[in-house]
Formats: structure tokens, sequence, C-alpha cells
């Protein structure tokens, strides 16, 4: 069950959101905070989850990034216009965001917490070295076979 801790009314760059944070509405443990707002035709929902633990150390990551949050609503498009990206276009996936001054270290969860490792690289390696260790028995097995021996 949902337990809302706060949802206020706020001002973002001259823009007016609803924010709130709840425990436990999404994934039992973690806090969600929710940031709604809408601009003509758009509603536009954005949110952030994180471990109870560790809300106070991503509290201040979380509200530089929504300070930064803007609504553009634009323009009917016109399809007559319409160009598929090209690969100079910048787009939203090529940027990054990097802090600066903080650190955020997630590594102190615990074990049971811990995601299990993917093996399948080493799996696929291991059975890469035995394919070739098998082949390489044969063709040295097939070299020494039909060839006379000399006797001393």
């Amino acid at each position: 069950m949902s337990e809302a801790k706060y949802t206020e009314q706020k001002q973002i760059n001259s823009h007016t959101w609803v924010d709130s944070l709840h425990l436990a509405s999404e994934v039992p443990g973690f806090y969600t905070r929710y940031l709604a707002t809408v601009k003509e035709n758009l509603g536009i929902a954005v949110t952030f989850s994180v471990a109870k633990d560790f809300y106070d150390v991503y509290q201040g990551l979380f509200d530089k990034t929504i300070a930064t949050l803007k609504v553009f609503a634009q323009e009917k498009a016109d399809l007559a216009n319409f160009r598929l990206k090209r690969a100079e276009d910048k787009t939203f996936e090529q940027a990054t965001f990097i802090p600066e001054n903080q650190k955020f270290d997630i590594s102190q969860t615990k074990a049971s917490q811990e995601a299990p490792k993917d093996n399948s690289d080493d799996i696929m390696l291991y059975g890469i070295l035995a394919a070739v260790a098998v082949a390489g028995y044969f063709v040295m097995s097939k070299k020494g076979k039909g060839k006379p021996t000399k006797k001393g």
C-alpha cells in the first residue's frame, strides 16, 4: 500500500507542476517521487525511484534535475516537411548529465540485494576454448596417422 509523504504544487521554470513523494507506491521499500503537469495538449509525468535507505543520498540530485525541467509544446507538425534523422543530428541519447563535485556510491547495497552475475560471456569463452582444444586434438591426431614411423 502506497504511503503518501507529501503532495504540493510548485513552480518550476515558470510552469506549475504537482510534486508528490510516496513510499512503496511502485516497489516495496522504495520512495518514488512523481512530478506531473499539463500544457496545451500534453500531459507530462516524471518519476524518480530510489531505495528507502538511499533517499537522502539522492534527494539533492533529484532536486537539481527537477530544477531543469522545461515544458515545450510544439506546433502541429507539417508532415510535408518530415525527414528522417541524419547521423549528424544531436539527439537526447547523446547527451550526458554528470553532476559536478558529487559522489554517488551505490556499492553499499547488501549482498542479498545485488543482482546475480550474468555469466553468459564466460560460458561462451569457455565453450570456444573447449571447441578449439577439441579441434586441435583431432588435427594433431590425424597428422600422426598414416605416416610411417622410423625405427632406429
